[in-house]
């Protein structure tokens, strides 16, 4: 999958390790889910500042404070959809649950990526608790790859 990132946010953004974060997670759901249906996609990661991701946030859910990340669709069939990401929310998140940046972008990446394939947690608790199992199992995956390890 080929990963786009635009920097809007005025923060820097770990291009390289997104990239290949990204290149991971792409084989290892192909591998977890049997998903083929998005592989050879591009996938647009857009980083915004808080205030945008409040003001983004406000007007597609209806909840007035910056997020860490949301999910949108393509239309392009060659675009799997962009997730919109705050990496000011990102750091503070990384802080309270004792992670590196790193680590919790990666999560926050993997969490609108499996968005963008249709999962859902905020629709029925069944969902939540599928979408969350494939999310863990999939981070831990990825944190034991090799070029992931702490």
């Amino acid at each position: 999958m080929k990963s786009v990132i635009v920097n809007n946010s005025g923060h820097p953004v770990p291009h390289v390790f997104l990239h290949k974060w990204i290149k991971r997670l792409d084989r290892l759901a192909a591998q977890e889910m049997a998903a083929e249906l998005y592989r050879r996609r591009e996938l647009v990661l857009a980083f915004v500042a808080e205030d945008e991701a409040r003001r983004l946030n406000q007007a597609f859910r209806g909840k007035n404070y910056a997020t860490d990340v949301l999910s949108f669709q393509s239309d392009d069939p060659s675009v799997l959809g962009e997730l919109v990401i705050c990496p000011q929310v990102i750091s503070r998140q990384a802080r309270e649950h004792g992670l590196l940046v790193r680590e919790e972008l990666g999560y926050m990446v993997l969490h609108g990526f499996l968005h963008l394939l249709g999962f859902d947690h905020e629709k029925n608790e069944r969902q939540a608790k599928r979408m969350f199992a494939i999310q863990d199992r999939l981070f831990e995956r990825l944190l034991m790859s090799r070029e992931f390890r702490r």
